[in-house]
């Protein structure tokens, strides 16, 4: 499944924000891989996708894909704080909470 949805991104077919959505929470495992070779990244994008690591309880490609997204040079929203903070809580990480806070 996740090889048809990457065949239609690299052939430029509009895909919308609810399609994305529905196939990458449903294929958590081999999301990461499909995110890496999308040409063109929206923050929806890295909002699905850390919401569905920290909902499988992945803290720690929550955390990594966090970082990749600011060096990437997006800004965090709401929502991404939000999934950052729940995976902080649920590693037992209080002081990431804090300073990705700051």
């Amino acid at each position: 499944m996740l090889l048809l949805f990457k065949d239609a991104l690299w052939k430029l077919l509009e895909v919308n924000y609810l399609t994305f959505s529905s196939i990458l929470r449903v294929c958590v495992k081999g999301a990461h891989h499909v995110l890496r070779e999308i040409p063109v990244k929206i923050l929806r994008i890295w909002n699905t996708m850390l919401i569905a690591f920290t909902q499988h309880g992945d803290t720690g490609k929550s955390f990594s894909l966090f970082e990749e997204m600011e060096v990437s040079g997006f800004r965090p929203n709401s929502i991404i704080f939000l999934c950052i903070l729940y995976a902080c809580s649920h590693a037992g990480r209080s002081k990431r909470a804090s300073d990705t806070l700051r």
